[in-house]
């Protein structure tokens, strides 16, 4: 028998929670690239010929230096699944029940049926919500960034 993973309310969140996580999996990488071409060779080279190990090499020199790429990842990952809206809706409108219901579906919603007010209440709350979780985490991954 075949599970039918977005109308079962048991599974229809974990399912949403795999395609999101498949569809930023290649952005995320991309940061993560990008960063990792940002290290000097001659760091990397100089760490060989005084015997580090990989491990070593990884945990001093390479993860510090990735700091701020892992910053923007973390850092989007955390307002995006805040904000997320088009998987949510594309793939189950926020059923079965109400168990992938979100933000944004909640707006959608209210303003669909009239109600503006509570709906604009709903979108500044998600605003604040975003603005609270979001600058203290940024504020205290920077602190963890290395210069060079």
């Amino acid at each position: 028998m075949m599970q039918d993973w977005l109308n079962d309310p048991k599974y229809a969140l974990f399912t949403i929670i795999m395609t999101d996580i498949w569809r930023v999996a290649g952005f995320s990488m991309v940061v993560y690239l990008a960063g990792l071409q940002f290290i000097p060779k001659d760091l990397i080279e100089s760490s060989n010929i005084d015997g580090a190990n990989y491990w070593s090499r990884f945990k001093h020199i390479v993860f510090p230096l990735l700091a701020p790429a892992f910053t923007v990842n973390v850092l989007l990952a955390m307002i995006g699944s805040m904000k997320v809206f088009e998987i949510v809706m594309v793939l189950t409108e926020g059923g079965p029940g109400y168990t992938t219901e979100v933000f944004y579906t909640l707006i959608r919603t209210t303003f669909s049926s009239g109600e503006m007010g509570y709906a604009t209440a709903v979108n500044m709350l998600l605003f604040f919500f975003v603005t609270l979780v979001g600058v203290p985490v940024l504020l205290k991954m920077k602190k963890r960034e290395v210069e060079m």
